[in-house]
């Protein structure tokens, strides 16, 4: 008693489907799709900006490791809504998915702000651990520090 040849493809195609499924949305999209990026050496970030509520922004997209070194390890954010007068009035934090990301490798994110409405702009901080000296790495030294992406949902002022 074996498997049929019609069978053995809907095993198949049902594998398929549920790796496909299973795979973040981000993952599978085109670089295109995004409507904002940015570069550094050490990182390359795409993303979105989406209003789901007046008062909720979310930002959702990939970074991409291009740290030579080593993996990226630890990649967090944190997002915040600043004023007219330069004032923090709404921050967040997140995390990439995945812990490490290897060179050339895509990694999920997805940050979520409750905001004021007093917000004219939105700034990203971002900061990793270097794998090789176990200290901070970032766009501007290869030490400690983090680095600023401002402005990132010009379209999103308030």
């Amino acid at each position: 008693m074996g498997i049929k040849t019609g069978q053995l493809r809907g095993v198949v195609l049902a594998a398929a489907l549920d790796v496909v499924a299973c795979t973040p949305f981000e993952m599978t999209r085109s670089m295109d799709d995004f409507a904002y990026n940015a570069r550094r050496w050490d990182i390359e970030f795409h993303w979105n900006c989406v209003r789901s509520e007046p008062k909720l922004l979310q930002v959702e997209g990939v970074a991409i490791s291009t740290y030579l070194q080593s993996p990226i390890k630890g990649l967090e954010f944190r997002m915040y809504g600043v004023d007219a007068g330069g004032a923090t009035v709404s921050h967040t934090d997140g995390a990439a998915r995945d812990y490490l990301i290897p060179l050339m490798a895509r990694s999920p994110f997805r940050l979520t702000l409750r905001t004021e409405g007093r917000e004219v702009r939105f700034d990203l901080v971002y900061r990793f651990v270097g794998q090789e000296s176990g200290g901070m790495a970032n766009s501007s030294t290869s030490g400690e520090g983090s680095s600023v992406l401002r402005d990132i949902c010009p379209a999103e002022k308030r």
